[in-house]
């Protein structure tokens, strides 16, 4: 072989070779770069996928909180009745001291109050209990099923005076506020 034939032989190779390497830099250098991008991509996809599924599942957690709460809700206000309050408690909460042996004299106590903003459709009543020469005892029985009857009702003072009518018995009154739906 010549010198001549040497020299195309290794021009050719450098040729195909700078061929080769142009092809790599335009043909698959920016693929393997897209690639690369890709890839972090879905890594990120990934990522943003399991707090999408966090987030999701604290979600269902709060809906089911939710529903719990609402049905506990729901069961508070079961025995609310229809309409104004100041025409359904009063009857009530007699009815409730009547039936632990003691009369009682309901009246309003002020006007009612919103809770919270956030909550209009919850009002809270004020509500004055007289209750006229009764026995210490049937009334502080009476005092804590009241509190157990009435979760949403809380009281806010308690008077307990001696009666006029005998030494052994006492008149009693009581404020309370309940929470009711309107």
């Amino acid at each position: 072989m010549d010198q001549e034939k040497i020299k195309r032989i290794f021009l050719a190779l450098l040729l195909a070779l700078a061929g080769l390497y142009i092809t790599y830099l335009v043909l698959i250098e920016p693929k393997r770069s897209e690639i690369n991008r890709a890839l972090q991509q879905i890594e990120e996809l990934q990522g943003n996928l399991r707090k999408g599924r966090g987030m999701r599942q604290a979600v269902e957690t709060f809906e089911k909180q939710l529903s719990e709460r609402e049905t506990l809700i729901n069961e508070f206000f079961a025995n609310q009745q229809k309409g104004s309050p100041l025409a359904w408690v009063p009857p009530q909460i007699e009815s409730f001291f009547a039936r632990q042996g003691l009369k009682a004299v309901v009246k309003a106590d002020g006007e009612p109050k919103m809770l919270d903003a956030t909550m209009p459709n919850l009002l809270a009543y004020g509500w004055s209990v007289d209750l006229v020469a009764v026995d210490f005892i049937k009334l502080g029985t009476a005092i804590a099923a009241f509190e157990n009857s009435y979760p949403l009702a809380q009281i806010n003072s308690l008077r307990i005076t001696p009666s006029s009518q005998s030494p052994s018995l006492q008149t009693c009154n009581l404020k309370f506020t309940g929470i009711i739906r309107n």
